[in-house]
């Protein structure tokens, strides 16, 4: 990682206001790929409440990644149990929100923000790794796959009307 970019686990209250940050500004980019969502405004407090309560809970952590003093990035991650079908451990470390601010992309960062939750699940003994990502986010798709991860299971979505 360049010098001028620091990556830090999230502890302190003014952490978790900068994940807050950079969670709004994921689901502002979201919200373009999939124009079906409601506004930020309207999720922000329930999504941010959720992963707080999911690090918290589940022997998570948040990352972040500060440009000199400007908060440029954040991955989140927790444990779940897996479907069962699996022999052994049934644990999965769940990757959740990830975001890197776009004039700071094309550095390696999402790799870096991989490897820190991806050691975080290495110290509790964590054998798989699971994350979704949107099917329009072919972007992450890419960056997903070129740091070794495969697809697993697909996801199909319908919209009933009436």
């Amino acid at each position: 990682m360049n010098q001028a970019y620091t990556l830090i686990k999230a502890e302190s209250l003014d952490h978790w206001t900068q994940v807050k940050f950079l969670l709004a500004k994921l689901f502002e980019h979201e919200n373009n790929l999939r124009t079906d969502r409601r506004a930020t405004p309207d999720i922000l407090e329930g999504g941010f409440g959720y992963i707080q309560k999911n690090v918290s809970e589940k022997s998570g952590a948040a990352y972040l990644i500060y440009y000199n003093d400007l908060a440029i990035g954040f991955g989140t991650c927790w444990c779940d149990l897996g479907d069962g079908l699996d022999s052994g451990d049934n644990r999965v470390g769940v990757f959740s929100d990830a975001y890197i601010l776009p004039e700071h992309r094309g550095q390696g960062l999402y790799h870096q923000l991989i490897e820190a939750r991806k050691n975080h699940f290495r110290a509790l003994g964590v054998k798989r790794i699971s994350v979704d990502t949107l099917g329009t986010n072919h972007e992450m798709q890419k960056i997903l796959e070129k740091c070794g991860f495969s697809i697993h299971k697909i996801i199909y979505e319908m919209k009933i009307e009436g």
